[in-house]
């Protein structure tokens, strides 16, 4: 996936998406999900997302708490450098010199 669902949820707009896990995963209960195959049933979620202001409502505030739960960029930033350290050796502790 890409930043759109996390800017769309940051921006207090609705997210209309494929019924797909990695969808839920990133907008848990902030999403309106439909079949992508089903161009009815998009429609249907939409109108029915539209219709009902107040669900739309709860959904935009879902999406907020979702993003405030997500790690800053500093977070992800110090998780990545962490597992380069630990792929490179880097968090072991040095070996005793060896007696030659």
């Amino acid at each position: 996936f890409s930043g759109t669902y996390v800017d769309a949820m940051h921006f207090r707009r609705p997210v209309f998406t494929s019924d797909r896990d990695f969808a839920r995963e990133v907008c848990g209960d902030a999403g309106f999900y439909f079949d992508p195959h089903d161009a009815r049933e998009i429609l249907r979620v939409i109108d029915a997302a539209y219709a009902d202001t107040e669900t739309l409502n709860t959904r935009l505030d879902a999406g907020q708490q979702q993003v405030n739960a997500f790690p800053d960029w500093n977070a992800v930033a110090s998780a990545y450098l962490a597992l380069l350290r630990e792929a490179a050796g880097m968090n072991r502790e040095p070996a005793a010199p060896v007696a030659v």
